[in-house]
């Protein structure tokens, strides 16, 4: 009766190509705001108005910080399930509380991205799709670890 296995190589494979696609698209959507003066000019005009900035040229720093930190913050859950679903390949194995902390934490940051509500971004969809397909891969390995229960 055992109650961790290793991680099949499927679901390893799975959750790398959609971690993946969540990493990549997020840093397409950072470039494209980074870049992008006429969002800049929008941001500019709010943080105005709401008295928080002065100088147009020197809060250009400001509105990249702000984007590379939102980019890091989004990233940085696909990022550590990433490295650990290698090393959980590699080296350890899987448990039901690996599902429960995976899908916890997975299921937090698409509701992060979720509650910047960018209807209009494409990047929007996708990332909310592969975290759904990385949320359905981690939740199919409590089938992989009842079943070697009984092996």
């Amino acid at each position: 009766m055992n109650t961790s296995v290793k991680l099949p190589k499927k679901q390893f494979y799975i959750l790398i190509a959609a971690l993946g696609v969540v990493i990549f698209a997020l840093s397409i959507e950072v470039m494209i705001r980074a870049k992008d003066i006429l969002l800049y000019d929008e941001w500019y005009r709010e943080a105005v108005a709401v008295g928080l900035l002065a100088g147009y040229e020197e809060s250009f720093g400001v509105y990249l910080s702000l984007n590379l930190s939102d980019f890091f913050f989004k990233a940085i859950v696909p990022m550590m399930m990433g490295v650990y679903s290698y090393f959980a390949y590699v080296k350890i194995r899987v448990n039901k509380l690996f599902v429960f902390i995976w899908t916890v934490l997975l299921v937090g940051a698409a509701a992060y991205v979720a509650v910047g509500r960018n209807f209009s971004s494409v990047f929007y969809y996708i990332i909310l799709a592969f975290y759904i397909v990385s949320v359905i891969t981690v939740l199919s390995l409590i089938k992989v670890i009842d079943e070697s229960k009984y092996t």
